[in-house]
């Protein structure tokens, strides 16, 4: 009974300690950094059709296709799967059955480019249009002299009025140019929209410096030679480090130069104390201000 007694009064007069000595410790404030765009635009073209803003972005006029004509269908006004209506109530079409059309889009270099190609079936099954349906257009797509969609219908994989986006990733190999041809198998080749990008590599911004003192836990606790504090520090500061027995006598103390960031190790060597509770009161002396922050250890034999 008189041990257990004893403990009490030794957890007692610390926390008292506590209370009347040391400041309690700071809260740290995170952010997380935000990545820069992994897409350079190139071009974005409004097939057919007249410069515009859809999405958010700027889409040119239609002026680097050879051949074709533009299409559009002025009864029709909604295209489900977009927000970007506008963007898909105009193309690009052959002049007629069964013929060919195609873009020469300007790059900065060979290389790698990505490649989204835009449709809606603006004519077959829909106002303002023709009856029709599946099997009324077909057309193949190739670029820089590969296919890379064969007997495409877009009523198939999407139904009429309905927005679809293919993206590929073509390589660009000499010239500066990247070609992209529609034909069509049955019916006319149509496109309502091109976007080239190219891939950029992805990079993160720095953390931002920590905006105050925070001070980890010791490790390890108990100790019987050296626990380590682990600081957060936003400048280089000056740190005085003291510990207290559960009398309130200072018994150990430190001064240490850290520098500024975070994971700042600071030892704490408790070979010379006996085995108990103590509090810890750390100051950080910094060129912007002072800051201070509390806590308890044990040393166990």
């Amino acid at each position: 009974m008189v041990s257990v007694g004893l403990a009490h009064l030794r957890c007692a007069l610390l926390g008292l300690l506590l209370v009347g000595l040391l400041a309690g410790p700071a809260q740290a404030q995170s952010s997380s950094p935000e990545d820069d765009p992994v897409e350079e635009v190139i071009a974005r073209i409004n097939a057919g059709g007249p410069a515009l803003m859809a999405n958010g972005a700027e889409w040119a006029a239609d002026t680097s296709a050879d051949d074709g004509r533009p299409s559009v269908n002025r009864v029709l006004t909604e295209i489900a799967g977009t927000d970007a209506d506008s963007l898909y109530l105009t193309g690009r079409t052959s002049t007629g059955r069964r013929e060919r059309f195609a873009y020469r889009i300007a790059v900065p270099e060979a290389g790698l480019y990505i490649l989204r190609l835009h449709f809606a079936e603006i004519y077959w099954g829909v106002p303002g249009g023709e009856p029709g349906g599946v099997g009324s257009r077909v057309f193949d797509v190739d670029a820089e002299g590969q296919t890379i969609i064969d007997d495409f219908d877009i009523t198939a994989e999407a139904g009429p009025a309905t927005a679809v986006v293919k993206q590929f990733t073509v390589y660009v190999a000499e010239d500066d140019t990247l070609d992209v041809g529609f034909f069509a198998s049955v019916d006319q080749p149509h496109v309502a929209a091109i976007e080239v990008s190219r891939p950029v590599a992805r990079t993160t911004a720095a953390a931002p410096p920590p905006s105050r003192l925070t001070v980890g836990p010791p490790v390890p606790n108990p100790s019987a030679a050296t626990a380590t504090l682990r600081l957060t520090l936003p400048e280089a500061a000056t740190i005085e480090l003291a510990l207290y027995d559960v009398l309130g006598r200072r018994v150990w103390s430190s001064t240490t130069a850290l520098s500024a960031g975070t994971d700042r190790p600071l030892p704490v060597d408790v070979r010379g104390l006996a085995t108990g509770a103590y509090a810890y009161r750390l100051r950080a002396v910094m060129a912007h201000g002072d800051a201070a922050a509390s806590g308890t250890m044990s040393v166990a034999r």
